[in-house]
């Protein structure tokens, strides 16, 4: 028993004899690199703990700003490089409709359910509600520096998609063709849907057949 303490205790000697030489990030689009670098706890010049980079890892995902993060390290001698690795998710300030010219923006924004404009937003205001909590602080630290609107997935742009085609659909215009852009900027996007509308399908006329009366 001896023997396996003093080696666990000769192991993690040697691992927090380990210093972080380096730390960098990669694969940012959207949220800026010093909000990343605020949220990681792990720096340059401390002892190294593999324990404290995956409360890093943890700490990123709860923001809800990332689809992924990853973490590799490269040790030379006594020295430890971290690259932080992660995939960041579309921050929206404003949702753009261009090509639009039978539907109003204003009215397609009523058909399909959403606001374009985020305004100016009061995060203390928004979470006050909740009880306080290191992920709640987190997020709020998130938003108070990037003062922007919310994330949108790849399945939300796809929703907002489908309603507007299917609000033309309705309105008569069954071959609409839709797409849409980001237009990213760091700390936030503008999300552009561009629309072809095609053109408008109508009934000529119907005939009920049968009725003698």
């Amino acid at each position: 028993m001896r023997r396996i303490v003093l080696s666990l205790l000769v192991s993690f000697g040697w691992l927090f004899a380990q210093r972080v030489e380096g730390v960098k990030i990669e694969g940012a689009l959207y949220v800026p690199e010093d909000v990343i670098r605020g949220l990681i706890k792990v720096k340059e010049g401390m002892s190294y703990d593999p324990f404290a980079v995956r409360e890093d890892i943890r700490r990123l995902y709860r923001t809800g700003f990332f689809e992924s993060v990853e973490v590799y390290e490269e040790k030379s001698g006594d020295k430890v490089f971290l690259t932080y690795k992660v995939k960041d998710l579309p921050v929206i300030y404003k949702i753009e409709f261009r090509g639009n010219k039978k539907i109003k923006s204003d009215e397609l924004e009523r058909k399909i359910g959403i606001e374009t404009e985020v305004g100016k937003i009061d995060v203390e205001e928004l979470t006050k509600q909740f009880t306080s909590s290191p992920a709640i602080e987190e997020k709020v630290e998130v938003q108070r520096s990037l003062k922007l609107g919310r994330v949108l997935s790849q399945e939300e742009m796809e929703t907002i998609k489908n309603r507007i085609i299917q609000a033309y659909e309705k309105e008569g215009y069954p071959n609409v063709q839709v797409s849409y852009e980001l237009v990213p900027k760091k700390g936030a996007s503008k999300l552009v849907y561009n629309i072809i509308e095609g053109e408008p399908e109508y009934v000529a006329s119907v005939e009920i057949k049968g009725n003698k009366s």
